[in-house]
């Protein structure tokens, strides 16, 4: 899946989660007065929106990334948990997911790994393909 049909997909999902909102504040504390500054969905959007350009990282410009590449040196757990919370993964593999986000340290990368270990693109991938299924 190129990143472009990525962004197609989420752009329409939910802002937020419940279960990612609760991760959020058991990593971040409670949310600041007017709730946490950027949601999942734009954060993901923003990010990911400038992967084929050199962005904000001196990325190469237009190297040909798929979403699943992207997907899997993404750093935030919170929103790739939002990510799989809002295309419809099981609660038990999400709760699963979250708690060895929890187990894993305070390091963002080593975080999204342990996600990642149980949640994999592929569960992603089918949950979108899925979820287009039901949309009209």
């Amino acid at each position: 899946m190129k990143i472009s049909k990525l962004l197609r997909s989420i752009a329409h999902l939910p802002e937020t989660a419940p279960l990612e909102q609760k991760l959020k504040g058991e990593l971040c504390g409670p949310p600041p007065r007017g709730g946490y500054s950027r949601t999942a969905r734009a954060h993901l959007l923003g990010f990911w929106g400038e992967y084929d350009t050199y962005g904000a990282y001196g990325r190469k410009e237009n190297a040909g990334y798929s979403a699943e590449f992207a997907y899997n040196h993404f750093r935030c757990a919170p929103d790739i948990l939002w990510l799989a919370e809002v295309v419809g993964i099981e609660r038990k593999k999400l709760l699963a997911a979250k708690a060895a986000i929890l187990g894993a340290g305070p390091n963002d990368a080593s975080q999204a790994a342990a996600f990642r270990k149980v949640i994999p693109w592929s569960d992603i991938e089918a949950g979108m393909s899925a979820k287009a299924k039901k949309t009209p």
